[in-house]
């Protein structure tokens, strides 16, 4: 979110910036307004953290659940996370590196790296440009059927979930569409960790939902002119 060129919280915050207040400070400061949080230690005490290291620990938590591999976690007293097996630091178990095989490896897989076409390379990404612009049109959709009252019909209910299919029943719509929404949901999880837009569950449920869909929407543009750029900067490539 916070930490890679180009997402979509650092180019608002980039779009926004002045003299006065600037991106650094900005985000910064919308961080740490928040107080600090009590959460479970890896020693099954509570220690102090704040909204920083909570959008952190998040992240790790959604990607352990990614992973069949075991992550481990040291045992200092620090904020537990979901998912990992605590170890003492003596029993964390570290494989003994031969560095000249280590070396041996890098240059073995440099010899059977192989050159990949550039047309392949365009062909992807001009695919790719066409994904998100239906992407950007079926998420559109969505909002336009969601209120903002989060109220909304059977039918409603009905015609969202049959857009959902047709943006994550495809392969192609699908993995296009996850590398938007990790994004996306980063946002979301930045600004509502913990907030409820409404006291009725299902209403906050459906207004995050719409936030999430036009942050997606929002971010369709930055990737399609992003990768128009690419495939404009390939072709000039391969013509040269």
């Amino acid at each position: 979110m916070t930490h890679f060129k180009g997402a979509f919280f650092e180019t608002r915050f980039l779009t926004l910036s002045d003299y006065f207040k600037t991106a650094e400070f900005m985000s910064y400061s919308y961080l740490t307004h928040m107080p600090l949080k009590k959460v479970k230690s890896t020693d099954n005490h509570m220690v102090d953290t704040d909204q920083k290291m909570i959008l952190f620990k998040k992240w790790f938590e959604r990607e352990i659940q990614l992973t069949n591999n075991i992550v481990y976690l040291p045992d200092l007293g620090g904020s537990y996370i979901e998912g990992t097996k605590i170890l003492n630091l003596n029993e964390i178990p570290v494989k003994k590196v031969d560095k000249k095989k280590f070396y041996e490896n890098i240059k073995n897989n440099k010899k059977t790296i192989k050159k990949t076409d550039i047309n392949e390379i365009i062909s992807k990404i001009d695919n790719f440009i066409k994904i998100t612009s239906n992407i950007k049109y079926l998420c559109s959709k969505i909002i336009k059927i969601i209120p903002d009252s989060g109220i909304l019909s059977a039918q409603n209910i009905s015609e969202v979930e049959k857009i959902e299919k047709q943006l994550f029943e495809n392969t192609e719509y699908k993995e296009v569409a996850e590398i938007i929404s990790s994004s996306a949901q980063n946002v979301l999880l930045s600004i509502m960790e913990n907030i409820n837009l409404d006291n009725d569950q299902k209403k906050s449920g459906w207004i995050k939902t719409k936030i999430l869909y036009k942050s997606i929407f929002d971010l369709t543009d930055f990737f399609t002119n992003s990768f128009k750029k690419l495939l404009k900067q390939k072709k000039i490539n391969s013509d040269n």
